[in-house]
């Protein structure tokens, strides 16, 4: 389910997501979050977040990441499945301190071809990835990812932007909070999923920084004017009418795209010699990691810049089938 679907199934309640934010309902800070009461907030907004606040962290992340995308207007980024494969093959290597978003919110809309092959086990059958909200709060030090399922149940994770670690680190250390008491418990399987998407999440973050994003316009482009006519009708039949419309209005999807043309995945053959007496062999297909490298630049090449060294997939001529099918399954080793 796209992220418009998704929109179109939480539109009885959009109003009350965009109070979260408008009165800071749900309050995050260095250290927690905490559930700040707002006299001129609409009472069902109000028990809205109280009932988030009573579920625990994870109802809290995805709400408030929600919250906030819908306020700010959904800023959208899709890539093919290839390129999301190669992003979750990148190595973040980068310090936290230098982490940073075009956007405060971000959303990462996955192809079917990839999704279809990241099915996994969880207690009522089996689900996939349908779309991924990163948010960025320098003023908390953390970055908040939610991935959304085809089931609707939201996997989380809360990375904490500790300046003594680089991304990677504070990446791998954020693993330990995927079996917290106070969330649903998951399979080894949504655990490895939720581990690459999250790779995958940061990394688009950081592309977006380090090579500029442009605008594509609405998802709908027809719907969106439609909208815009919409809404300067809307003025003149009362603040009612007028909020609704300028409501819709904002929460339309836009697509985003990286300002600049990056290479994020490069095709080698690949073979391993032999040492004189028995002969090479031909490797199977599989990627080799991509990282970020800190290169010198402009006057007297003084200053640095981020410039992303692509993922390599090896030998993908030898797969038999579509190329993203390199790798489609998640597996827990025993």
């Amino acid at each position: 389910m796209s992220l418009a679907n998704a929109l179109n199934l939480l539109r009885p309640t959009l109003p009350y997501y965009l109070a979260l934010a408008k009165y800071d309902l749900l309050h995050l800070d260095a250290n927690t979050f905490e559930y700040l009461p707002h006299p001129a907030a609409p009472p069902l907004a109000s028990e809205m977040a109280k009932t988030v606040f009573t579920m625990g962290a994870s109802a809290c992340i995805e709400s408030y990441a929600m919250s906030r995308m819908l306020s700010e207007g959904p800023k959208v980024f899709a890539f093919d499945a290839l390129t999301c494969e190669a992003l979750e093959n990148f190595d973040l290597s980068v310090s936290t301190a230098d982490y940073l978003q075009p956007f405060p919110t971000e959303v990462i809309e996955l192809p079917l071809d990839y999704t279809k092959k990241r099915v996994v086990p969880f207690d009522e059958g089996s689900h996939a990835p349908d779309f991924l909200i990163v948010r960025h709060e320098p003023k908390a030090g953390c970055v908040l990812v939610a991935m959304h399922m085809t089931s609707h149940q939201v996997m989380t994770r809360l990375l904490k932007l500790d300046v003594a670690w680089t991304l990677e680190e504070m990446w791998a250390k954020g693993a330990r909070a995927w079996d917290a008491k106070d969330t649903l418990g998951m399979t080894p399987e949504e655990t490895v999923l939720g581990n690459a998407l999250s790779k995958l999440a940061l990394n688009v973050c950081l592309m977006a920084t380090a090579y500029g994003v442009r605008s594509l316009g609405p998802i709908n482009p027809s719907h969106h004017e439609r909208l815009k006519r919409y809404a300067k009708l809307a003025r003149k039949r009362g603040r009612e009418q007028q909020e609704k419309a300028e409501m819709e209005l904002r929460t339309t999807p836009v697509r985003y795209a990286f300002a600049q043309e990056v290479t994020l995945y490069q095709h080698v053959a690949g073979s391993v010699e032999g040492d004189g007496t028995t002969g090479g062999w031909t490797v199977s297909p599989h990627w080799r990691r991509g990282h970020w490298r800190s290169q010198p630049c402009g006057p007297g090449r003084h200053e640095r810049r981020r410039v992303a060294i692509p993922s390599i997939l090896v030998n993908a001529h030898l797969f038999k089938g579509a190329a993203v099918d390199t790798m489609a399954t998640y597996r827990v080793r025993s």
